[in-house]
């Protein structure tokens, strides 16, 4: 097994904001955010639906007025609950966008050598030090390389060759770093 592997690809804009977006779906602020912004959405349409209430015929009857405002303050929290992450990832992708436009370059390069794993994107180098590697998961388009609470390293499949490559450069992230065996399918996102 070679000492140094290198990896150089072009990566697609979502592949560059992976590693942000897995970080921010993990961190405390990400629900506590998401819980003020319902909560926010909830009170907006209990306030509208109070204000309207006095409005609606008579022949709505007290407990159905206030059925409908609750079921509207439900379906606000739960349309902005869900609303959420996709909203932040549009805002982590579109300033990823903006960073990339800047750069002449969008290559991103992998340098594994012993001890120590580099990536260069063009506009960010980073270096990680293997042997406070956290965890090694695999989904069906990344190799997730978890570093936590120092980073996080996303590299995609499809830049081995074969198999047999992934396989070369996860064993060898393993060995320098003594990590547990991989978990495969463990991350869904």
């Amino acid at each position: 097994m070679p000492d140094n592997i290198l990896l150089t690809y072009e990566p697609t804009l979502e592949e560059s904001a992976e590693p942000q977006i897995r970080l921010y779906k993990r961190t405390p602020r990400s629900m506590k955010v998401r819980a003020k912004t319902t909560y926010g959405s909830c009170l907006l349409v209990a306030a509208i639906g109070i204000a309207i209430a006095p409005q609606l015929p008579d022949s709505f009857n007290f407990s159905l007025k206030l059925f409908i405002i609750i079921s509207a303050v439900i379906f606000a929290g739960l349309a902005d609950w869900f609303s959420h992450v996709p909203r932040a990832i549009a805002n982590i992708t579109a300033c990823i966008k903006s960073n990339r436009d800047a750069c002449k370059t969008t290559t991103t390069t992998y340098f594994l050598y012993p001890g120590w794993l580099t990536c260069d994107s063009g506009t960010t180098a980073l270096v990680f030090r293997l042997n406070l590697l956290a965890n090694i998961r695999e989904d069906d388009s990344f190799i997730e390389l978890d570093f936590m609470p120092h980073g996080l390293c996303t590299v995609p499949k499809r830049v081995f060759a074969t198999e047999a490559d992934k396989q070369q450069f996860i064993a060898r992230i393993q060995q320098a770093s003594q990590s547990q065996p991989i978990e495969e399918g463990a991350l869904k996102v």
